[in-house]
C-alpha cells in the first residue's frame, strides 16, 4: 500500500524547520563578522570585499561570504560591489558609540555560544554548563567569572552596554524626580545608576556589588562624571545587610540569576533595608502566564539554565507571589521600551 499524505500535511512545509536549524550560523555569521572587525571597517563609509580583506588581513573570497551573509541578516547592505553597515549595524556595532554593543558579542561568542553545545547535558542533570568553558567544578557563574580579570572585564563590558541602554528606557519610564537616594542592588558597572542619574541631576546613589565588580564600577564612574554622586558598597547580598539610608532601590537583570529560593531571599535582603511605603523597583524580562511566549524570553530562560543552572525568567505571577511573601505590594507592571519590562513594588 503506497501512503499519501493528506491535503493538510501538504500544506506543512519544512521551511521552520530548516531555518531553526540553520540558526546557529546566523548567530555565529553575527559574531564572526564583530570579532573579525567588518562593522568596524565599515563604521567610516562604503568598502569593497577587496577592501576589507586587506585591511583586516582576511581571505577576500571568504570575507565576500561573509558579507553577503551580513547582508542577507541585513547588517550590511550592498550596492554595486561595495559593502556598508545597515543602520542597526551603524547604531550599535561600532565601536566608540554610545550603546555599543560590541563586549555584549564578545561575551556571547566566548562563554555563551560554546556553553549551548551542552544544552543536552543541561537538560538532562538541571546543572548549569558554564563549567565546560571556564571556571572549577561546582563553580556559580559568578565564580567562575571572578577566576579570570579578563573574564570578569568581558562580562561586565557586556553588561555595561547592555544596561546603559535599559537605564536610558528605565529612567524615561519611571519618575524618579520624588527620590533623593538611589540604592543599585547589585549594580554592576553601575550603567543603569549612570543613566539615571544622568537625567535626575538632583537624584545621588548608593550602588553594591561584589569588591572586583566594584572596582570596575569606580571606573566607569569616574568616566562619566558621577564619582562624587555614587557611593560603592562592596558586599555580598546573600551575606551583609544592605544600606539602609535610600528611599527607592533597584534590582535590575539581578533576580533571574537566581533559583527561586535565592531569589526570594534577595527580596528578603531589600525589604530588611527598606521602611515602609519604601519603593523597590524590578527590572526584568517576563515570562508570558502561557509561557510559550514571548520567544525571546522563554530561550533566555533556557540560557540560564545553560549558564546558571537553577536560574530562569520569571512570570509576572511569579514575581508577584515572590513579592507578597517578602512583604511587598506589587503596584505596576508596565514596559519600558527597552529590552525589559519594569515593575514597582511597595514595602509593606
Amino acid at each position: 500500500m503506497i501512503e499519501t499524505l493528506s491535503k493538510s500535511e501538504m500544506e506543512i512545509s519544512p521551511g521552520p524547520l530548516y531555518q531553526m536549524a540553520m540558526g546557529f550560523a546566523m548567530t555565529k555569521s553575527l559574531l564572526a563578522a564583530h570579532r573579525l572587525g567588518l562593522f568596524a571597517s565599515l563604521a567610516t563609509g562604503s568598502k569593497s570585499a577587496e577592501e576589507i580583506a586587506r585591511e583586516r588581513s582576511l581571505s577576500r573570497d571568504s570575507t565576500e561570504r561573509l558579507l553577503d551573509a551580513c547582508v542577507s541578516l541585513h547588517l550590511c547592505t550592498k550596492t554595486g560591489g561595495l559593502y556598508a553597515n545597515s543602520p542597526l549595524s551603524q547604531r550599535y556595532l561600532t565601536p566608540g558609540r554610545r550603546g555599543f554593543l560590541g563586549g555584549f558579542l564578545d561575551h556571547f561568542n566566548d562563554h555563551m555560544y560554546p556553553a549551548w553545545y551542552h544544552l543536552e547535558e543541561a537538560v538532562k542533570t538541571g546543572q548549569a554548563q558554564i563549567q565546560q568553558i571556564l571556571g572549577e567544578e561546582n563553580d556559580h557563574f559568578f565564580q567562575a567569572i571572578d577566576r579570570q580579570p579578563q573574564n570578569l572585564e568581558t562580562f561586565m563590558r557586556t553588561m555595561d552596554e547592555h544596561s546603559l541602554l535599559e537605564g536610558e528606557a528605565l529612567a524615561g519610564a519611571y519618575d524618579f524626580s520624588p527620590h533623593k537616594e538611589l540604592l543599585d542592588v547589585g549594580g554592576g558597572t553601575g550603567a543603569m545608576t549612570v543613566a539615571i542619574l544622568e537625567r535626575y541631576p538632583s537624584l545621588k546613589a548608593i550602588l553594591f556589588d561584589r569588591p572586583p565588580v566594584c572596582e570596575i564600577a569606580a571606573r566607569n564612574l569616574r568616566e562619566h562624571g558621577l564619582a562624587d554622586r555614587v557611593r560603592l558598597q562592596r558586599g555580598d547580598f546573600f551575606k551583609d545587610t544592605l544600606p539602609k539610608t535610600a528611599d527607592v532601590l533597584l534590582l535590575s537583570g539581578i533576580l533571574h540569576n537566581w533559583s527561586p529560593v535565592n531569589a526570594q531571599a534577595i527580596l528578603g535582603r531589600c525589604h530588611e533595608a527598606m521602611k515602609p511605603g519604601t519603593i523597590l523597583l524590578i527590572s526584568e524580562q517576563i515570562l508570558s502566564v502561557e509561557k510559550p511566549a514571548p520567544s525571546l524570553a522563554t530561550l533566555c530562560s533556557l540560557n540560564m539554565l545553560v549558564m546558571l543552572g537553577g536560574a530562569r525568567e520569571y512570570s509576572s505571577a511569579e514575581f508577584e507571589t515572590m513579592l507578597t511573601a517578602a512583604g511587598f505590594r506589587l503596584v505596576a507592571l508596565r514596559p519600558t521600551g527597552g529590552f525589559r519590562q519594569l515593575l514597582v513594588a511597595q514595602r509593606i
